[in-house]
This record gives C-alpha cells, sequence and structure tokens, in this order.
C-alpha cells in the first residue's frame, strides 16, 4: 500500500476575482500501511480552517483513528502546538482491532468542535466527540464522546476564500 499524505491548501480571492494560493500544509502519519484520509473541512469565523479523518496512531494495536486539525488562516501555521493533532479512538469494546473513521466536523457558535463519523465498536455505528477550545492554552480540551446512529452534514462555512482538503 502506498502511504498517503494529507494535504489542505488554502486560496485567497483577490480584487480582481483570481485566486491565489496563500498557504499549503500537509500532515503525514508515519506507521507501517499508513492510511491519511481526511475527509472534511470548515472553518471559524476568524477564517482559520478545520480539517478532519482518519489515520492510523502510533499506539500499538490501534487501527484507524479519528484525527482533527486546526490551521491559522493567515499562515497555516497550527493552531493547537504539541503535534497540533487531536486524535479519538473509541475504546468501548476490549479489543483496539475497531476502526474509527472521521467523516464530519462541525463548529458551534459557543466555541465548540464536534467530531463524527463511523465506529466500529460504537453500538450504533458512529461516535461523536467535542471539543472546547480552551483560550488560555490554545488546546482543544476533550469535553465528551457519546454514540449515534447517524452522522451530521457537512457544511462548511467559507465565505470568499476557497480552501481544499485531499489525499496525495
Amino acid at each position: 500500500m502506498t502511504p498517503s499524505v494529507f494535504l489542505t491548501v488554502f486560496y485567497d480571492g483577490d480584487l480582481n476575482n483570481k485566486v491565489n494560493e496563500k498557504w499549503r500544509r500537509t500532515y503525514y502519519n508515519r506507521g507501517v500501511n499508513d492510511r491519511n484520509v481526511p475527509t472534511a473541512i470548515t472553518s471559524d469565523s476568524l477564517q482559520n480552517i478545520y480539517v478532519t479523518g482518519y489515520t492510523r496512531t502510533e499506539t500499538p494495536g490501534n487501527d484507524l483513528d479519528f484525527m482533527t486539525t486546526k490551521y491559522k488562516f493567515q499562515d497555516g501555521s497550527n493552531e493547537w502546538g504539541g503535534g497540533g493533532v487531536k486524535f479519538y479512538n473509541n475504546d468501548s469494546m476490549p479489543s483496539s482491532k475497531y476502526n474509527d473513521r472521521a467523516s464530519t466536523i462541525k463548529l458551534s457558535k459557543n466555541g465548540y468542535i464536534y467530531v463524527t463519523g463511523m465506529s466500529d465498536a460504537s453500538p450504533y455505528g458512529y461516535s461523536i466527540v467535542y471539543y472546547k477550545q480552551e483560550t488560555t492554552i490554545g488546546i482543544p480540551v476533550l469535553c465528551g464522546k457519546g454514540h449515534s446512529s447517524r452522522s451530521l452534514k457537512n457544511m462548511p462555512i467559507l465565505r470568499k476564500q476557497i480552501c481544499s482538503a485531499g489525499q496525495i
């Protein structure tokens, strides 16, 4: 299997309606049989970019897990520090051989980041995790997790800018 990489590119429109690449970032989680699959993208009111998907984490025995990251609008630097990535592994079942594949990301007006997707260990087939953006240290804190029988719909809040995320 060929290793895959998340690619996020931020384009900014100018006054003449030309689209210019402002920045690009890649995410590569190394490991055996690398699988890095971006699935959803959105932005906040400050135009910072959030990307979610799934990857194999470096935790021994884990299979695919949710992966979420945030990039600063201005320069694409990672907003969260400490590696800049949040992982989620549904550990409801005793075996770690279950997959968790994030498919949607939503932001609430009160600062919560919701990520949902398929989760083999969930009794309903989906998991939802939510983080609260911690303003003092800049790192999102896991606030809760749950299970649902359906996923949120992905509706990005992008305005004049164009952002794309994909697998390369």
